[in-house]
C-alpha cells in the first residue's frame, strides 16, 4: 500500500511543470532562442499565421491590435488546445487582453484555448507606446493534446514578424528653421552691380530734378 502510494506521488510531481504552464510562461517566444519546443516536441508543426502587424502603418506612441493564430495539422481537434508566447525587441509595451496576461514584459497566455471545430485557436494582443524605428515581433504557439505531459504529442510552430514604426507628429519639426532667412544679393565695398539704398536713390532723384530745371532755364 505504502509502495502503491509513492509510485501515485511520483507520477504526479512529473505532471506538475506541464499543469503550471497551462496558465501562461515567460521566455518561450524565441526572442532568446527558447521556444515552446523546448518543452513539447511533437513533429507535426501547426500553421502559425500573425495577422495586423506587419504591414500596417503605425506611428510612434501609437498601439497596435493584432492577432496571433494556430491552427493544427494532428488531424483531430478533439481535446486539443493551444498557448502561446510573445516578444519583442523594445518596440513598445504589452497590455493585457481577454485570455492573455503579461509576464515579465512578454505576452503569454492566461489559460489554455481549446480548439475550434476547424482545429484553430486565436488570440488577440495589444502592444501600446510604440517606438520608432524598425523592429521584431518573435512568437511561438503550441497545439497541446492536452494529457498534461510535454511529450511528442504536443506540436509547436515559431515565427518572426519585422515592422517598422514611424516618427511621430513633432518629431523632427523645427530642423531647418530660419535658414535662408534674409538671404539675398548684398553689396559689401560697393561693387559694380551693387542695389542703391533708398536714400541715395531719392538723393538722385533730387539732384536730377534740379538739373533738369536749370537746363530748362
Amino acid at each position: 500500500m505504502k509502495l502503491i502510494v509513492a509510485t501515485a506521488l511520483v507520477v504526479a510531481t512529473a505532471a506538475l511543470p506541464s499543469f503550471a504552464y497551462s496558465s501562461g510562461k515567460a521566455g518561450s517566444s524565441g526572442k532568446t532562442g527558447s521556444t515552446c519546443a523546448q518543452c513539447h516536441t511533437g513533429q507535426t508543426a501547426p500553421t502559425l499565421t500573425v495577422e495586423g502587424i506587419g504591414d500596417a502603418e503605425l506611428t510612434a506612441g501609437a498601439a497596435v491590435l493584432f492577432t496571433v493564430k494556430l491552427k493544427s495539422n494532428a488531424g483531430t481537434t478533439a481535446g486539443r488546445f493551444a498557448g502561446f508566447g510573445a516578444a519583442t525587441d523594445s518596440a513598445g509595451t504589452f497590455v493585457a487582453t481577454a485570455g492573455t496576461k503579461v509576464l515579465q514584459s512578454d505576452a503569454t497566455h492566461s489559460s489554455k484555448k481549446a480548439l475550434d471545430g476547424s482545429g484553430e485557436a486565436t488570440f488577440d494582443l495589444n502592444l501600446t507606446d510604440l517606438q520608432p524605428g524598425s523592429h521584431t515581433l518573435f512568437v511561438s504557439m503550441n497545439d497541446a493534446n492536452g494529457n498534461g505531459r510535454d511529450d511528442a504529442g504536443d506540436n509547436v510552430a515559431s515565427t518572426t514578424v519585422t515592422f517598422t514604426v514611424a516618427e511621430g507628429e513633432g518629431e523632427g519639426e523645427g530642423e531647418g528653421e530660419g535658414e535662408g532667412e534674409g538671404e539675398g544679393p548684398t553689396d559689401e565695398g560697393g561693387g559694380c552691380g551693387g542695389s542703391a539704398s533708398p536714400a541715395a536713390a531719392g538723393l538722385f532723384m533730387i539732384l536730377g530734378g534740379g538739373l533738369r530745371r536749370r537746363r530748362l532755364a
